[in-house]
């Protein structure tokens, strides 16, 4: 355990454990303060053997959104280049707006990629109900995909 120089709130403790068990796991931890302040973080991962780029926790905030929203999700290839395309779909399933990015994800989480809630030709979307699709390409060629859904004011 390692306390972050000059600064009393924060530090680090690295804890090897080996997880052979595929699935979905939790770790709690559970820390006090000089003044025995406790306080507790409880850590969600999955484990999965595949090692197949995928996918998890797609976000799109805010949600409904008004004037417009911010793309994400969480992965499991961290520190890598990729290429993402966004794709904004209508209720009838037309493409209205495409979105393509390359991105420098430092860890397991996609960096905010924003839209600002207009269709292709800089039209404001008329409200209702739209599906995005991510859809990333690794610099290795791995390639996942994945469908959230948005409201739109």
């Amino acid at each position: 355990m390692r306390a972050d120089i000059g600064k009393h709130t924060s530090g680090s403790l690295v804890y090897p454990f080996v997880i052979s068990e595929k699935g979905e796991h939790t770790v709690s931890m559970r820390a006090w303060d000089n003044l025995n302040n406790p306080t507790v973080e409880t850590l969600r991962f999955v484990v999965d053997a595949s090692g197949s780029f995928s996918f998890t926790n797609l976000l799109a905030f805010p949600n409904p959104a008004a004037d417009g929203t911010k793309f994400t999700a969480e992965h499991n290839s961290p520190d890598t280049q990729m290429d993402v395309t966004i794709t904004i779909f209508s209720s009838d399933g037309r493409a209205v707006r495409v979105i393509r990015e390359q991105v420098n994800s430092t860890g397991y989480a996609l960096p905010d990629i924003p839209w600002d809630g207009c269709d292709g030709n800089g039209g404001r979307l008329a409200r209702g109900l739209y599906l995005w699709r991510i859809e990333a390409v690794t610099d290795d060629g791995a390639k996942s995909s994945s469908t959230g859904r948005i409201i739109i004011l």
